[in-house]
Protein backbone atom coordinates (compact mmCIF):
# COMPACT_ATOMS: atom_id res chain seq x y z
CA UNK A 1 0.00 0.00 0.00
CA UNK A 2 1.30 3.29 -1.06
CA UNK A 3 1.66 6.26 1.47
CA UNK A 4 -1.33 8.14 -0.56
CA UNK A 5 -3.12 4.65 -0.08
CA UNK A 6 -2.43 4.88 3.65
CA UNK A 7 -3.33 8.24 4.11
CA UNK A 8 -6.89 8.13 2.52
CA UNK A 9 -7.36 5.36 4.72
CA UNK A 10 -6.67 6.58 8.03
CA UNK A 11 -8.81 9.84 7.27
CA UNK A 12 -11.95 7.23 5.86
CA UNK A 13 -11.21 5.61 8.85
CA UNK A 14 -10.98 8.95 11.05
CA UNK A 15 -14.47 10.02 9.34
CA UNK A 16 -16.19 6.63 10.32
CA UNK A 17 -14.94 7.18 13.86
CA UNK A 18 -16.65 10.27 13.99
CA UNK A 19 -19.78 9.37 12.87
CA UNK A 20 -19.92 6.55 15.26
CA UNK A 21 -19.08 8.93 18.37
CA UNK A 22 -22.44 10.89 16.65
CA UNK A 23 -24.29 8.31 15.61
CA UNK A 24 -23.68 7.29 19.51
CA UNK A 25 -25.02 10.41 20.92
CA UNK A 26 -28.38 11.43 20.23
CA UNK A 27 -29.25 14.84 18.34
CA UNK A 28 -31.83 15.90 19.97
CA UNK A 29 -32.89 19.94 20.86
CA UNK A 30 -33.94 19.62 24.32
CA UNK A 31 -34.18 23.65 24.76
CA UNK A 32 -36.75 26.10 24.55
CA UNK A 33 -36.95 27.15 20.86
CA UNK A 34 -36.12 31.54 20.47
CA UNK A 35 -38.28 33.32 18.08
CA UNK A 36 -37.42 33.62 14.69
CA UNK A 37 -36.62 36.93 14.29
CA UNK A 38 -34.53 39.20 16.67
CA UNK A 39 -36.25 41.28 19.77
CA UNK A 40 -33.16 42.82 20.81
CA UNK A 41 -34.19 46.55 19.36
CA UNK A 42 -36.97 46.39 21.30
CA UNK A 43 -34.93 46.67 24.62
CA UNK A 44 -32.82 49.31 23.65
CA UNK A 45 -33.89 51.87 25.91
CA UNK A 46 -34.44 49.21 28.59
CA UNK A 47 -30.58 47.60 29.73
CA UNK A 48 -32.39 44.96 32.80
CA UNK A 49 -34.61 43.41 29.92
CA UNK A 50 -31.77 43.63 27.55
CA UNK A 51 -29.53 41.86 29.51
CA UNK A 52 -31.77 39.27 30.35
CA UNK A 53 -32.37 38.87 26.40
CA UNK A 54 -28.59 38.64 26.27
CA UNK A 55 -28.36 36.06 29.10
CA UNK A 56 -31.14 33.83 28.24
CA UNK A 57 -32.42 34.42 24.14
CA UNK A 58 -28.31 34.87 23.08
CA UNK A 59 -27.69 31.45 25.01
CA UNK A 60 -30.94 29.45 23.72
CA UNK A 61 -30.04 30.76 20.27
CA UNK A 62 -26.60 29.16 21.02
CA UNK A 63 -27.56 26.17 21.92
CA UNK A 64 -29.79 25.80 18.94
CA UNK A 65 -26.78 26.50 16.58
CA UNK A 66 -24.82 23.64 18.25
CA UNK A 67 -27.11 21.22 18.15
CA UNK A 68 -28.45 21.91 14.49
CA UNK A 69 -24.26 21.85 13.55
CA UNK A 70 -24.38 18.81 15.18
CA UNK A 71 -26.98 17.05 13.69
CA UNK A 72 -25.74 18.71 10.14
CA UNK A 73 -22.24 17.10 10.70
CA UNK A 74 -23.86 13.89 11.08
CA UNK A 75 -25.73 14.20 8.03
CA UNK A 76 -22.61 15.00 6.00
CA UNK A 77 -20.56 11.99 7.17
CA UNK A 78 -23.44 9.59 6.44
CA UNK A 79 -23.46 11.09 2.91
CA UNK A 80 -19.94 11.11 2.95
CA UNK A 81 -19.85 7.02 4.16
CA UNK A 82 -21.91 6.40 1.46
CA UNK A 83 -20.20 8.04 -0.89
CA UNK A 84 -17.23 6.14 -0.02
CA UNK A 85 -19.26 2.86 0.13
CA UNK A 86 -21.07 3.07 -3.06
CA UNK A 87 -17.93 4.70 -4.87
CA UNK A 88 -20.57 7.31 -5.60
CA UNK A 89 -18.61 10.83 -6.40
CA UNK A 90 -21.73 13.05 -6.12
CA UNK A 91 -22.21 12.04 -2.39
CA UNK A 92 -18.55 12.69 -1.51
CA UNK A 93 -18.41 16.01 -3.14
CA UNK A 94 -22.01 16.85 -2.14
CA UNK A 95 -21.01 16.33 1.49
CA UNK A 96 -17.73 17.81 1.74
CA UNK A 97 -18.63 20.98 0.01
CA UNK A 98 -21.91 21.23 2.60
CA UNK A 99 -19.30 20.58 5.29
CA UNK A 100 -17.37 23.24 4.16
CA UNK A 101 -19.99 25.37 4.10
CA UNK A 102 -21.12 24.54 7.43
CA UNK A 103 -17.62 24.85 9.10
CA UNK A 104 -17.08 28.36 7.43
CA UNK A 105 -20.86 29.47 8.90
CA UNK A 106 -19.75 28.38 12.57
CA UNK A 107 -16.45 29.63 11.98
CA UNK A 108 -17.67 33.77 11.28
CA UNK A 109 -20.21 32.97 13.76
CA UNK A 110 -18.23 32.29 16.34
CA UNK A 111 -15.93 34.93 15.32
CA UNK A 112 -18.95 37.70 15.62
CA UNK A 113 -19.85 36.13 19.28
CA UNK A 114 -15.99 36.51 20.33
CA UNK A 115 -15.45 40.21 19.04
CA UNK A 116 -18.64 41.58 20.97
CA UNK A 117 -18.53 39.51 24.05
CA UNK A 118 -18.26 41.15 27.39
CA UNK A 119 -19.71 42.26 29.92
CA UNK A 120 -22.15 45.33 30.29
CA UNK A 121 -20.23 48.12 29.44
CA UNK A 122 -21.03 50.92 27.00
CA UNK A 123 -22.05 49.49 23.06
CA UNK A 124 -23.61 46.76 24.62
CA UNK A 125 -26.76 47.40 22.34
CA UNK A 126 -24.57 46.89 19.65
CA UNK A 127 -23.05 44.13 20.79
CA UNK A 128 -25.93 42.17 21.22
CA UNK A 129 -27.93 43.32 18.18
CA UNK A 130 -25.00 42.53 16.26
CA UNK A 131 -24.91 38.65 17.73
CA UNK A 132 -28.50 38.08 17.73
CA UNK A 133 -28.33 38.79 13.75
CA UNK A 134 -25.16 36.78 13.47
CA UNK A 135 -26.78 33.63 15.45
CA UNK A 136 -30.12 34.24 13.75
CA UNK A 137 -28.89 34.51 10.29
CA UNK A 138 -26.59 30.76 11.06
CA UNK A 139 -29.53 29.24 12.17
CA UNK A 140 -32.24 30.57 9.79
CA UNK A 141 -30.54 32.38 6.99
CA UNK A 142 -31.48 31.58 3.54
CA UNK A 143 -30.92 32.96 0.22
CA UNK A 144 -34.11 31.66 -1.52
CA UNK A 145 -37.10 34.28 -1.39
CA UNK A 146 -39.21 31.61 -1.35
CA UNK A 147 -38.68 30.25 1.89
CA UNK A 148 -38.47 34.10 3.72
CA UNK A 149 -41.86 34.56 1.96
CA UNK A 150 -42.94 31.52 4.60
CA UNK A 151 -41.82 33.81 7.38
CA UNK A 152 -45.01 35.88 6.89
CA UNK A 153 -47.08 32.70 7.22
CA UNK A 154 -45.33 31.28 9.89
CA UNK A 155 -45.63 34.16 12.47
CA UNK A 156 -42.29 33.60 13.87
CA UNK A 157 -42.83 36.35 16.46
CA UNK A 158 -45.22 36.88 19.17
CA UNK A 159 -44.53 39.97 19.80
CA UNK A 160 -45.44 41.57 16.38
CA UNK A 161 -46.81 40.11 12.94
CA UNK A 162 -44.55 40.25 9.84
CA UNK A 163 -45.82 42.41 7.20
CA UNK A 164 -44.15 41.79 4.52
CA UNK A 165 -42.39 39.00 2.52
CA UNK A 166 -39.02 39.39 3.59
CA UNK A 167 -37.92 39.79 7.16
CA UNK A 168 -34.42 40.29 7.88
CA UNK A 169 -32.44 38.96 11.04
CA UNK A 170 -33.01 41.98 13.04
CA UNK A 171 -36.87 41.66 12.44
CA UNK A 172 -37.22 44.87 10.21
CA UNK A 173 -39.02 44.04 7.12
CA UNK A 174 -37.96 45.37 3.77
CA UNK A 175 -39.90 45.10 0.33
CA UNK A 176 -39.20 42.67 -2.52
CA UNK A 177 -36.25 44.32 -4.99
Amino acid sequence: MSADNADKEALISSLRKTYQKLNASPAEYDFMQPAMISHAKDYANDMARLKKYAGSVINARIMQMLSSTFMKTWFSLDQYSYGVEKGNPYALLQSTRFQMECFALVYSTIAVVRANSGNYTSGFFKRVVAVDEALVNATYGTRSEDVLKVFEELSPSRLRAVTTPLVSALGETTSPS
